[in-house]
C-alpha cells in the first residue's frame, strides 16, 4: 500500500510538471523571440517543485532553499549568457553540453557563499545586468545554423525530462537537505529544453 502511494505520488509530480513544460513549449514556439523568451523564463520547473516541497517540509526548509535558489538563479544567468554567445554558432548538442558546465561551474560557487536575501538579490542584478549589457550586440547579429522540421516525440520527451528533474529533486530532498535541494531546484532542465528545441528548429 505505501509502495503504490509512493509511486502514485511520483507519477503525479511527473505528469503534472511536464503539463506545464509542454504548454509553455506550444507557447513559445508560436509567440516569436521576444515574448517566446518571457515564456521561456516562467518558473514551469522550480514553480511545481516548490509546490510539492512545501507539501513535505516545514517553513524553516522551504525558506533555506529558497534563499539557495534565489541566489543560484544568477548561475541561470550565467547559462543564458553562455547560449547567447555559442548558440549561434554551434549545434545543439555541444552549446548545452558548454552551457550546462557554465551553469554547474555557476552553482559550485554559490554553494560556497553564506547568503542573506540582500546578497542574493544583488548576486542577481550584478549578472544579470553584466548580461544584458554584454548580449546587446547579438540581438541583431544572429545567424541560422539550419531550421529542421518539428520531430513528433522531442516535446513530450523534454516536458518528460523537466517532470523526472522536479520528481528527483523533491524525492530525495529530505536526504540532501534544503541547500542542496535549493540549487538543484534551479537546474535549467526547462531552458535547456526549451532552447534545445527552438535552437534546433529555427537556428
Amino acid at each position: 500500500m505505501i509502495h503504490d502511494a509512493l509511486w502514485l505520488a511520483l507519477t503525479i509530480k511527473i505528469v503534472a510538471t511536464a503539463t506545464l513544460v509542454l504548454g509553455a513549449l506550444a507557447a513559445a514556439e508560436r509567440a516569436g523571440p521576444f515574448w517566446g523568451a518571457l515564456i521561456v523564463a516562467l518558473p514551469v520547473s522550480v514553480g511545481p517543485t516548490y509546490v510539492i516541497l512545501a507539501v513535505d517540509h516545514d517553513t524553516a526548509f522551504i525558506a533555506r532553499s529558497a534563499l539557495e535558489s534565489l541566489a543560484g538563479n544568477a548561475a541561470i544567468g550565467l547559462f543564458l549568457v553562455a547560449y547567447a554567445w555559442i548558440g549561434g554558432r554551434w549545434r545543439v548538442g555541444p552549446t548545452l553540453l558548454v552551457t550546462t558546465a557554465v551553469w554547474a561551474a555557476g552553482s559550485f560557487l554559490v554553494s560556497r557563499v553564506t547568503w542573506t536575501v540582500a546578497t542574493a538579490v544583488l548576486a542577481n542584478v550584478v549578472v544579470f545586468g553584466t548580461a544584458a549589457l554584454a548580449t546587446r550586440r547579438l540581438l541583431h547579429g544572429a545567424v541560422p545554423i539550419g531550421v529542421r522540421a518539428k520531430r513528433k516525440l522531442e516535446t513530450p520527451a523534454r516536458a518528460l525530462l523537466v517532470g523526472l528533474l522536479v520528481a528527483a529533486v523533491t524525492t530525495a530532498s529530505r536526504a540532501i537537505g534544503p541547500a542542496a535541494t535549493g540549487i538543484l531546484a534551479m537546474f535549467p532542465i526547462a531552458s535547456a529544453s526549451l532552447a534545445g528545441i527552438l535552437h534546433a528548429r529555427f537556428g
